[in-house]
């Protein structure tokens, strides 16, 4: 058992054990009672005693706990309340029983007795508690077991029974003879049911039957004599064992015996002694389930810590309450199966019946493989296990090297699963034996992603002597299913060389899109949709979304619905459009309609995405196409669109049965009549009020749904819900009076920080703000991004790839040479601080990276892809070809340097995104330059300025350019923020316009700008300011100083910002006097590119700034451009987020895994190829 258990265990030791209905009782040897749910957490504690608990019962409710100790007390807990009774008897106790029926009278009965030799029965008077002897004088009492009206107890002389409702003694079974000392080896009683009674003791097993006697009755009738006839004990059952019984309780018609085997050589020493050995040549103990005739039906030994130095008193057995009517037939009804419950000092070890599951998981264990596989097949076990023993004979075979046997199963064993298809796939490749399982993978239900077919076809493509197969494979295959690049990529290097067949010159035809491409052939293809998308679906949707202003979608959809005879074109269709709403939401409006069929019959997990972000298609139309596929939540979605809240809400209870959802439904809605439809619907379905109850904490009182539940109406688990619904309300209001305090405290703290910071003046200093220009390139320590760059740890765990975040040698905690100061005291530290040096840095850990760990990594390091400082990534790829496979550039500014990219391009973008936003925030920024500067020039104007924007105190000595630029500086640099990091959810260009527009009109220019910008930042608490004067600042100036020159400036009127050019000239001065170097503004980047880069992806989002120097139109096939309408600053590397990302996002992200998983695919293939050479 796991839970609480073992900490508990860990500086204690279990004594005893008592199981409830709904809950577990340990006693310790500290003299603890702790209260355990069945997953071994603890419930509470009980510091009963101050010596060893020895015995534990709980009353038939589980409501009371009752304890006996060798400190000579009782003790009575109730669970529920702080009720506590506590009864000192002054000598050692060592066993209890509570009347089963303790909680519902006022009798508060038990039966208690110890060391002293007494039998004491203690109930409730009028004045108090009474004790009366039962028995005495035969020694002390060890055990004590209540069961209705009859308590059974053992002393030394042997077993009693008494019957309490009537004052009377019913029998005596006489001790074992031979059997251990009691002391030594306690008897162990158990009542099976209300007139069975089983007793095990040393190796003596005797089951007594207590019968009431019958007499005819009138008409062939019994009549039952009173219950005081109830006297006649036969033993109906009795039998020897060949080991100690520890413990011992019922199973359906069996018993399940805890068995101590005791040594060779002590087992007449084993009971000599009070003080047992601690020799440990113990043996483990084994639960054994045998017939009343001593049949042994099953044997299983104990894993137990410590068991070699037990004794069999060490040990003892408890058992869930069950009803015995539950087992017939040999089989237990479903959820009805006992548990039993073994404890030693150190372990609480949990044993149920075994299942054919169970006998499924030993036949695997055992390695009969087919076996198991004929047990599942014959419907011995649930149908999902069909996949774990499939997977198991495969991994069987594959260990034995029967790779083709291996691949013939794969059909009977995977079947319609297609993510099972494709892990086996994979591995078949990993291990380069994938042509064997080629001819048996599916290219329909299931159907695969395009990637498995495409290293299946690659495989059969390196091989020469699967050349054969290959062309066969392309010819019965579908051309839709895959792509033929891949194919084309492992072919050509075979092109006019001996491993040139036959069938690979039957494969090899010109390729017709790079001829379109090559001789600008679009208009010519106008007529050919349908003939183009049958050559290679996936190129031919590339080739029209990229020309869709020649050939305009209406006319695709119009040609390939009038092909429906010639191919499938529906699904033609659904990929077409697909990727033109991926492409542009608004471009097929027209369409979507036809789209949320063409989802539903093709791609229905992305219906749901695409109907949350659409708003072309009918409302009503969607709904009936969702109700005939019945597709449940798309319906769920729909109808709330529509408004109709209470079908919607139908449907979640009646057919998805989610009442977590419902709740979670209504919540969203906040709509009062909706709850009530919630609690009316739920009221008919007992099973639901339940759960109701549960998840409503803190949406609705729980009384007012238990006033509505009518009387009588029976709920599962309903105590349980109670008690989870008081527990969470006093959770909930502990955490609120917690968070209120907290947010008192934190909102004095803020308020005195801002009015603090408010009435501080801001400082930007000319060579600040070049600073801040050049800065937003994460230029810092990883710390930071390693925990928000999360898809990159998406990539590494898809791929199996190594993540290895690599600090630069400036930027970061691990400074070279010292302090942070000395850098510039020579050239020798820093012309280190170079992109050379750090790409040089970088391949150098990469390479040691694989050599320290190739053993234990080999698998991992397939593929490398960097995020370094985004610019690195490419300019890393390109010198460093043969360490990465790859490099994902996000937002890299690539090409913003002198005569590429205009110097306005980045204050551009800005202010086409504040435009595209709203105009009126655009204009009244762009009329504020001209505002601040007629304002500074008028009488007291600074004077103005400076407390309309908290600029500084009133100073008559400040210099009036000094003055407007500290108040122009950083409102450029909140403009720029705002657009380069304008990322779901927080929007910030919105959500700044939005404050400045909602400024009540007849407010002056700087008014409105001011009170704005004073809304939006106090609002906007994740806004990221940066500070301009930090480390960092100067290593970034020096570097713009030597090799990265960025032009930005303002040389025109057509951005929102004030005219302020980049004077190259005046720049490079600056540098000579700062750091005695001349920079180098020239860099011929993109024909590099187009000559010597491969296996690059440049991501980019049109709203951000950098964009305007970035990649945006594919250099090569493998140098390809990414970008969306929608995005802003590296949104694609950041942490995916299932609610909040939207479809453009997600569909960005899903591009950039296609080709990294092609280009592994490319990888593997050439891999492959030359292992093949080597050994061929």
């Amino acid at each position: 058992m796991g839970g609480s258990v073992p900490t508990l265990l860990s500086n204690d030791a279990a004594s005893c054990i008592a199981v409830a209905e709904r809950m577990i009782a340990l006693g310790t040897l500290d003299g603890s009672v702790y209260i355990l749910d069945f997953l071994g957490n603890e419930v509470k504690e009980f510091p009963a005693h101050t010596a060893a608990v020895n015995d534990l019962s709980f009353d038939i409710e589980g409501e009371y706990i009752g304890s006996c100790s060798d400190d000579g007390s009782v003790v009575i807990h109730s669970l529920f309340t702080d009720e506590k009774m506590k009864f000192d008897y002054h000598r050692p106790m060592k066993a209890i029983a509570l009347d089963p029926e303790y909680s519902r009278k006022t009798s508060r009965r038990f039966v208690a007795g110890g060391l002293a030799g007494h039998l004491y029965f203690n109930w409730k008077k009028w004045l108090g508690y009474r004790d009366q002897v039962l028995h005495s004088g035969e020694g002390p009492i060890h055990a004590v077991k209540w069961r209705t009206s009859l308590i059974a107890w053992a002393n030394d002389a042997g077993v009693k029974v008494y019957d309490a409702a009537n004052d009377q003694r019913i029998t005596f079974i006489e001790r074992p003879r031979g059997s251990p000392r009691p002391e030594l080896l306690l008897p162990h009683l158990v009542w099976q049911d209300d007139t069975l009674l089983v007793i095990g003791w040393g190796t003596s097993v005797k089951i007594a039957s207590i019968r009431t006697s019958e007499n005819n009755g009138t008409n062939g009738t019994y009549r039952q004599i009173p219950t005081a006839s109830m006297n006649k004990v036969d033993i109906v059952a009795s039998f020897q064992t060949s080991y100690y019984i520890s413990g011992i309780a019922p199973f359906g018609d069996s018993l399940v015996v805890l068995a101590y085997i005791p040594g060779e050589e002590d087992g007449e020493k084993e009971f000599s002694s009070t003080i047992p050995s601690r020799l440990g040549n113990a043996q483990r103990p084994e639960v054994r389930v045998v017939t009343w005739n001593n049949d042994e039906l099953a044997t299983d030994a104990l894993p137990l810590h410590g068991f070699e130095h037990y004794k069999a008193k060490d040990y003892s057995l408890a058992h869930s309450p069950f009803s015995g009517s539950s087992y017939a037939g040999g089989q237990w009804a479903a959820g009805d199966e006992p548990l039993y419950y073994i404890v030693s000092p150190k372990d609480v070890v949990i044993a149920k019946p075994r299942d054919a599951e169970d006998h499924i998981a030993w036949l695997l264990q055992h390695g009969w493989h087919e076996k198991a596989l004929a047990a599942v097949e014959a419907g011995q076990a649930r149908s999902e296990l069909l996949d774990e023993v499939g997977s198991r004979y495969l991994d069987h075979l594959i260990v034995e090297r029967k790779y083709a046997e291996a691949a013939s199963l794969c059909p009977k064993l995977l079947q319609g699963s297609a993510s099972a298809w494709e892990r086996w796939v994979f591995h078949f490749a990993h291990l380069r034996q994938l042509p064997v399982l080629v001819p048996y993978i599916p290219t329909e239900n299931p159907r695969l992603r395009d990637t498995a077919y495409e290293v299946a076809l690659v495989a059969l493509a390196t091989n020469s002597s699967f050349h054969k197969d290959l062309l066969s494979t392309v010819k019965s295959w579908p051309p839709v299913i895959y792509s033929a690049l891949p194919v084309i990529s492992a072919i050509e290097p075979q092109l006019n060389t001996s491993s040139m067949t036959d069938a690979l010159k039957e494969l090899m035809k010109p390729d017709i899109f790079e001829f379109i491409e090559k001789h600008n052939l679009h208009d010519a293809i106008c007529e050919k949709v349908v003939q183009l998308m049958m050559l290679d679906w996936k190129r031919a949707v590339s080739l029209f979304i990229q020309n869709k202003d020649l050939i305009p979608p209406a006319e695709i959809v119009s040609q390939l619905l009038a092909a429906r005879n010639k191919c499938d074109s529906r699904y033609f269709l659904h990929v077409y459009l697909r990727s033109l709403f991926e492409a542009n939401p608004h471009a097929g409006k027209d369409f979507h309609d036809m789209q949320v069929e063409l989802y539903a019959d093709y791609d229905p997990k992305m219906l749901l995405p695409f109907l949350r972000s659409s708003q072309h298609y009918t409302l009503e139309k969607a709904y009936d196409i969702s109700v005939k596929r019945y597709l449940l939540r798309e319906q769920v979605f729909i109808l709330g669109r529509m408004g109709n809240s209470k079908k919607a809400l139908a449907v979640i209870i009646n057919k998805l049965g989610d009442i977590e959802e419902a709740v979670e439904f209504v919540t969203m809605q906040h709509d009062d009549e909706l709850w009530e439809e919630l609690i009316k619907q739920c009221l008919n379905k007992p099973e639901m009020v339940g759960v109701l109850l549960e998840h409503t904490v803190g949406n609705l009182d729980p009384l007012y749904i238990v006033n509505l539940v009518p009387n009588g109406l029976e709920i599962p688990r309903l105590r349980d819900c109670l008690v989870k619904i008081i527990t969470d309300y006093r959770t909930e209001t502990s955490l609120r009076h917690g968070c209120n305090d907290i947010l008192k405290a934190d909102c004095v703290n803020l308020l005195v920080k801002y009015y603090k910071e408010a009435r501080r003046a801001v400082c930007l200093s000319s060579e600040g703000e070049d600073a801040r220009a050049k800065s937003e390139g994460e230029e810092g320590d990883i710390t930071g991004d390693v925990l928000y760059v999360n898809f990159i740890a998406d990539l590494a765990a898809r791929f199996k790839g190594l993540l290895l975040f690599i600090e630069h040698r400036y930027y970061g905690e691990s400074f070279p040479f010292g302090l942070k100061n000395h850098t510039f005291q020579n050239a020798s530290i820093s012309g280190y601080l170079s992109s050379e040096q750090a790409l040089a840095d970088y391949a150098q850990v990469i390479t040691d990276v694989k050599k320290t760990y190739q053993q234990r990594i080999a698998q991992l390091l397939q593929l490398e892809l960097h995020m370094v400082e985004v610019m690195l990534a490419s300019w890393f790829r390109l010198k460093y070809p043969h360490i990465i496979i790859g490099a994902l550039a996000s937002s890299a500014p690539i090409l913003y340097f002198e005569d590429i990219t205009p110097q306005d391009g980045y204050h551009a973008v800005v202010s086409k995104d504040f435009k595209n936003t709203s105009d009126s925030c655009y204009n009244t920024i762009k009329k504020s330059w001209s505002e601040i500067d007629r304002v500074a020039a008028e009488p007291n104007g600074l004077l103005t300025l400076g407390k309309t924007f908290n600029v500084c105190r009133y100073n008559q000595d400040l210099d009036a350019s000094k003055l407007i630029t500290r108040t122009q500086g950083p409102l450029e640099y909140i403009y720029m923020v705002s657009a380069q990091y304008d990322n779901p959810p927080d929007y910030y260009v919105e959500n700044l316009c939005k404050a400045i527009d909602a400024v009540p009109q007849g407010t002056d220019i700087l008014g409105r700008l001011a009170a704005g910008l004073n809304s939006f930042l106090l609002s906007s608490f994740s806004f990221p300011f940066f500070s301009p004067l930090n480390h960092y600042i100067i290593l970034i100036i020096f570097q713009t100083c030597t090799e990265l020159v960025i032009p930005m400036g303002v040389d025109n009127n057509d951005t929102m910002f004030q005219i302020s050019p980049f004077d190259l000239k005046n720049y490079t001065k600056s540098c000579q006097e700062t750091f005695g170097i001349t920079p180098r503004p020239y860099w011929d980047i993109k024909s590099v590119l187009g000559n010597f880069a491969s296996n690059i992806i440049f991501s980019n989002g049109l709203r951000d700034p950098w964009s305007s120097g970035g990649i945006l139109e594919d250099i090569s096939d493998s140098v390809v451009a990414i970008h969306t309408d929608e995005g802003a600053h590296c949104l694609d590397v950041l942490s995916p987020n299932a609610t909040s990302d939207p479809a453009w996002l997600v569909a960005q992200r899903d591009k950039e895994i296609k080709i990294i998983a092609f280009w592994l695919a490319e990888y593997y293939a050439k891999l492959s190829s030359k292992i093949g050479d080597r050994t061929g």
